[in-house]
């Protein structure tokens, strides 16, 4: 994101620029919340896992 903005001299070309850069990821958004939330589910469940193996 740093070179596409500093490459753009042009107010109005970096201000597009950079309008394209915010619309492009939202679905990822959306993407990297669900991988973080199952990892984080995951995570719990073999941590609930490994202490009652090792109890």
């Amino acid at each position: 994101m740093d070179k596409l903005l500093v490459s753009s001299v042009h107010p109005a070309s970096a201000k597009q620029q950079l309008a394209n850069y915010l619309q492009v990821p939202k679905p990822l958004i959306s993407e990297i919340w669900l991988v973080t939330l199952i990892t984080t589910q995951v995570y719990t469940l073999l941590k609930a896992a490994q202490s009652q193996i090792l109890s």
